[in-house]
């Protein structure tokens, strides 16, 4: 008879996260569950809580994810397979937001790297934020209108925003190489 459980796949970030989006893609019958941090994700595997943690181990354009890899050794964790998910940034703002207004842009490094064209032509500062979801999840707290977000176009209904620009990563192919690390 089947494990009636259903899969619990553990990732770092908030929903709208690549994350969530590599859990779908690794299992899609599977239950994704958010953690803030890396370490979280993988403590969740180690204490049985969830079946897998999925994180990214490289970008295509950004290169090696060293913080996650760095974790690996040490996590008593195995890499049971990999997902690779297609990268679409999109810069996201608070509803009435203009694209001329923005003068910051928040995001995790790597799709801050990922953007580099779109920043350098609107002019703006970078904020660094732990994952791309969760700098969406700080915007509209913030109801800033001069402050945008790099993140997945599917983040924006999630957390109340609007897309000022799609398809703004340097590269339309980008891909990110999510590991699948199980106990």
């Amino acid at each position: 008879m089947p494990d009636p459980t259903p899969t619990r796949l553990a990732y770092h970030g908030d929903r709208g996260a690549f994350g969530e989006a590599a859990c779908a893609l690794a299992d899609p019958a599977a239950t994704p569950v958010p953690h803030a941090t890396a370490e979280a994700a993988i403590a969740a595997v180690r204490a049985g809580d969830c079946d897998a943690a999925v994180l990214p181990v490289h970008n295509s354009v950004a290169g090696p994810v060293t913080a996650n890899l760095a974790l690996l050794p040490a996590s008593g964790l195995h890499e049971a397979g990999h997902v690779d998910v297609p990268i679409t940034m999109a810069l996201l703002a608070i509803p009435g937001a203009r694209l001329a207004d923005i003068r910051v842009i928040a995001s995790h490094p790597v799709a801050l790297a990922q953007c580099s064209r779109l920043i350098t032509r609107l002019g703006v500062t970078t904020e660094a934020a732990p994952t791309t979801a969760a700098a969406a999840a700080a915007l509209i707290p913030a109801s800033a209108r001069d402050r945008a977000v790099l993140a997945a176009p599917r983040a924006a209904p999630l957390h109340g925003l609007i897309v000022l620009a799609d398809n703004v990563g340097d590269d339309p192919h980008a891909i990110t190489r999510f590991a699948i690390l199980k106990r």
